[in-house]
């Protein structure tokens, strides 16, 4: 007997808004590893330097859930400057870490977070993209 609100067009509109004022204007293609400490990490790093493929050692090394990708993140954007809330979910080090990193490079040392060591990859950075209101509306009311 329990129906949900119905979603007014005026709350899509919204959400829509926000969502779009949160986003930065680049969007980057990346790969993570997380790994457990500093000797763990520089054998990556030296791993890498002699043609071994980020993905590979992702696979092997990483800690994070999306080793299985190979550690591949996909599409990430956020707004600058970095504010809490608006990092897609990533620790500030690994987000400006990110933002700073030209792409096709991998980072030069291992990135501290907490316990955790990790490396990164950026593979290519885009414009970002943002789908017309239209497009979005039927997912942003679901």
């Amino acid at each position: 007997m329990v129906h949900p609100a119905v979603v007014t067009d005026a709350q899509v509109k919204a959400r829509y808004d926000s969502v779009v004022a949160s986003l930065g204007d680049l969007e980057y293609k990346m790969r993570t590893m997380q790994l457990p400490d500093d000797a763990t990490a520089n054998g990556a790093l030296a791993k890498l330097k002699v043609g071994q493929t980020f993905d590979e050692l992702a696979k092997q090394l990483s800690r994070s859930p999306d080793r299985v990708n190979g550690g591949d993140l996909g599409w990430v954007g956020f707004r600058t400057p970095l504010l809490e809330g608006h990092r897609q979910g990533l620790p500030l080090p690994l987000a400006q870490a990110i933002t700073k990193l030209p792409p096709g490079n991998i980072s030069a040392s291992p990135i501290v977070v907490g316990k955790d060591r990790f490396q990164v990859m950026v593979e290519a950075a885009r414009a970002t993209q943002i789908p017309p209101l239209d497009q979005a509306r039927p997912q942003i009311r679901r």
